[in-house]
């Protein structure tokens, strides 16, 4: 981000997708005080939790970042996306939930019922069941 910074008379800076992953690189964005537009989207950096605190404080004056537009309080803006992160944070990620149905339908596959092992026993917690069968079978 350093050699970008250079630049200072852009006005919008599209880097989606270019894996920038350090926070402590948004610092040399403070170099283009014209910059009224960024996008870091798809980039590790957009996903830690000082993102947008950090931008906020290198570029104050920012009207659109990640192509959202910020309003007239950026305050607001950090504050709305800091809790949208911690809210998707705490949610459990989609391609682990469809994991574990895969490997539901697999362990169902191998103990059928025949030997008392069905989808209440496992998504009910029976992990009593769940390993007794595991250990017979083996």
């Amino acid at each position: 981000m350093f050699d970008v910074s250079m630049a200072g008379h852009l006005q919008v800076l599209d880097m989606e997708g270019n894996n920038v992953s350090d926070a402590d690189q948004l610092k040399y964005l403070r170099r283009m005080p014209r910059l009224a537009e960024l996008n870091l989207k798809a980039n590790p950096v957009a996903n830690t939790f000082p993102y947008y605190q950090k931008i906020k404080e290198v570029l104050p004056k920012l009207q659109s970042l990640d192509d959202e537009q910020i309003g007239e309080s950026f305050d607001l803006f950090v504050e709305e996306k800091q809790k949208e992160s911690r809210r998707l944070s705490m949610q459990p990620k989609p391609e682990v939930g469809e994991q574990f149905e895969s490997a539901l339908s697999a362990v169902l596959a191998v103990f059928s019922e025949s030997v008392g092992l069905n989808r209440e026993h496992i998504c009910q917690g029976d992990m009593t069941l769940f390993e007794s069968t595991c250990t017979a079978v083996i």
